[in-house]
């Protein structure tokens, strides 16, 4: 993982502008974390998908991922298996692959441009999201500062 997110942020969009994220795909546990980014993107503007595989689509909603689309893959072990075949779809069709994951063993890693290692706490059969969530917050703050924007401007009058 890079010491900043700022060298990682231009690898979200295409050269010359920034504004594509294009897909963001998890499944099971890792989906809370796909649906913050997909939420937040799209607030910073960036035309993102959120591929959730709703009624067994997810192949179906991948087919619009294309070569100027940065593809955000989340997958911790048990590694979903519906993910890695996103990706490499996403790979086939040019798309860039930034990956968040657990560590060198990932089935990820090899398919990435970027990777983001990010170890969770683990109780039992229950993992935390806390590391993960607070990964995609620095994301979404490192692309909107990039972008030279805070969100999606609307703007609320301050509390009395």
């Amino acid at each position: 993982m890079p010491g900043n997110a700022g060298p990682t942020v231009p690898t979200f969009v295409s050269p010359g502008r920034l504004t594509v994220v294009g897909a963001v795909v998890a499944q099971r546990r890792s989906f809370p974390v796909a649906s913050y980014l997909a939420y937040s993107f799209s607030h910073l503007g960036c035309r993102v998908h959120l591929l959730d595989g709703i009624g067994g689509m997810l192949a179906e909603q991948s087919r619009a991922i294309g070569a100027d689309d940065a593809v955000v893959a989340i997958s911790f072990p048990d590694y979903s298996p519906e993910v890695l075949e996103v990706v490499g779809r996403a790979l086939d069709r040019g798309a860039r692959v930034i990956a968040i994951t657990d560590g060198p063993l990932s089935p990820l890693l090899p398919l990435a441009t970027v990777t983001f290692e990010v170890e969770e706490v683990a109780t039992r059969s229950f993992r935390s999201l806390t590391a993960s969530m607070c990964l995609a917050l620095s994301l979404v703050i490192g692309l909107g500062y990039r972008r030279g924007e805070g969100g999606d401007g609307d703007k609320r009058p301050p509390r009395r």
